[in-house]
């Protein structure tokens, strides 16, 4: 547990570099070596949830041309995307191990983020400790669907931009490494529309009435049938499950929503985008509700929560005083640590023994 606790703290504690008045390079210069030691950390590791599966595909994987001479009897048996999957042939075709791609492809959804927090976020120190909470510890397991939350993360660059064709593009990649990520299709339609909190409120309580009367369970076996990358298994499981609108994500991420609305003048003078991930932020939130009326079908949340990289830090901002911001960055530190911290604990939920713990990477332990 000692590694994670190290390069937590390091990251945490790089956050003051935002707040007190040091070189401009300098600061770029640590926020680079903490961007390479997280890479490292997650790029070379031996652990984690579903790591084995993914060996265990990639070394089944026959080569490029077999793939593409019969790539749906290969999608059926992998359940993986084409994209992914065509990464693992070619790869595989020029017999190169499992450790390189895995560290190739770790660095690969790693940059995404790192160059788009340096873009999105003024703060991006400790926008770097919100993302070890909202999209770095799901990269010890979740890599495809991370490499797609990074592809979506990195284009709303796009977005900002007006080019809305390119975003639309950068969606179709991402859902070529994970299919639900043509959810995100929708921002080329919302972008940065201003939305009114009556708006806003209205369309979250729909969700939330609408699920706790059940009327998203009635129809959910309808509506993910027709879902193309959903097996039948994965229906079953996802009917089968349970969800609750009052646990710890939902809570916080509605408390946040109310502070967001509060103090919504602030933060868009602070930031000129604002609206955009704010858009990101609370479309999630509804989405996050109707996903509890389908059970578990909950991970594509996980696209909409990459908003929190950006959104948190500004609260840092809304503060003048010093020892304000300080204060500020202490509580949104701490508050991001637990979640890293819960995630690792909490993995004896879902196996017999922890996939975290202890860390171990092939640069040291092979």
């Amino acid at each position: 547990m000692i590694p994670y606790i190290v390069i937590s703290l390091m990251v945490f504690a790089s956050g003051l570099a935002d707040l007190v008045d040091i070189n401009p390079k300098l600061r770029l210069y640590i926020y680079i070596a903490l961007c390479t030691m997280l890479t490292l950390f997650i790029g070379t590791r031996l652990v984690g949830p579903d790591l084995v599966t993914y060996r265990v595909m990639y070394n089944i994987n026959p080569g490029f041309v077999p793939v593409i001479n019969a790539m749906a009897k290969f999608t059926a048996i992998t359940r993986f995307e084409p994209l992914y999957l065509l990464l693992n042939a070619i790869f595989r075709t020029y017999d190169i191990d499992f450790r390189w791609f895995m560290f190739l492809f770790s660095t690969t959804f790693c940059t995404l983020f790192f160059v788009a927090i340096k873009r999105y976020s003024y703060y991006y120190l400790i926008a770097l400790t919100v993302f070890l909470a909202y999209g770095y510890i799901s990269g010890f397991s979740a890599v495809r669907q991370v490499m797609a939350a990074a592809l979506f993360f990195y284009s709303l660059k796009y977005l900002i931009r007006g080019q809305r064709l390119i975003y639309c593009l950068f969606i179709v990649l991402a859902s070529l490494f994970h299919a639900s990520a043509f959810i995100l299709i929708i921002f080329a339609f919302v972008g940065n529309i201003y939305f009114s909190t009556r708006t806003i409120i209205i369309i979250c309580l729909v969700a939330f009435v609408t699920v706790i009367l059940g009327i998203f369970k009635s129809i959910a076996g309808t509506i993910l049938s027709h879902i193309g990358f959903l097996s039948a298994d994965k229906i079953d499981l996802y009917l089968s499950g349970t969800g609750s609108l009052l646990g710890t994500v939902s809570i916080l991420w509605m408390a946040i929503l109310m502070l967001c609305l509060i103090y919504r003048q602030k933060l868009e003078q602070l930031d000129s985008n604002f609206n955009l991930f704010f858009n990101v932020f609370w479309i999630g939130l509804a989405i996050y509700a109707v996903s509890v009326g389908f059970g578990e079908f909950g991970r594509v949340v996980m696209y909409f929560k990459v908003s929190y990289i950006v959104i948190l830090p500004l609260f840092v901002r809304i503060f003048l005083n010093f020892y304000e911001k300080i204060l500020s960055h202490t509580a949104i530190g701490l508050l991001c640590l637990s979640f890293f911290f819960t995630a690792i604990y909490t993995d004896t939920q879902f196996a017999v023994v922890n996939r975290y713990i202890p860390y171990k990477s092939w640069l040291i332990d092979e």
